[in-house]
């Protein structure tokens, strides 16, 4: 069941940014510019998550069905997807605070992108990294069968 509904939200995501990329304002909105990165993080865990068990050892082939990777492939599959979900989250609680900006404090365009946008970005992208990266080194993503 994980690949369908991973398949669906890469397709999805997928036309969300050709439709942001080919519409008018394209990048120029700050709305269009987080919604944009959303869209990329969700592409980058969902279509690692269709992978399911593909990613995992060929070693551990007789606990789990279809295992044909290796331990880098499963360490690189976790990794993305767990960087992935974070960020999609994290982006997806700017564009609230976006929202919150301009209807509760009636904050213009031209503030949000000078004085939060950098942040918006810089949080959502540079936070799941910090957190996760280390998990990396320790071979922290070859232990999980959450995935398969």
């Amino acid at each position: 069941m994980l690949g369908v509904g991973g398949s669906v939200s890469v397709v999805s995501s997928t036309f969300l940014t050709w439709y942001i990329l080919r519409s008018h304002d394209g990048l120029s909105t700050t709305y269009h510019r987080l919604v944009f990165g959303l869209c990329v993080a969700d592409i980058m865990s969902s279509f690692f998550a269709t992978l399911s068990s593909a990613m995992v050892p060929k070693e551990m082939n007789c606990l789990v069905p279809n295992a044909q990777g290796s331990t880098a492939t499963c360490s690189a599959q976790g990794i993305i997807i767990v960087t992935g979900y974070t960020t999609a989250a994290a982006y997806n609680c700017c564009i609230c605070l976006y929202y919150l900006a301009i209807i509760k404090f009636n904050k213009k365009d031209g503030y949000i992108k000078n004085k939060l946008e950098l942040w918006f970005h810089g949080i959502s992208i540079s936070f799941p990294l910090i957190i996760y990266l280390p998990t990396l080194s320790i071979k922290g993503y070859n232990s999980t069968s959450a995935y398969i």
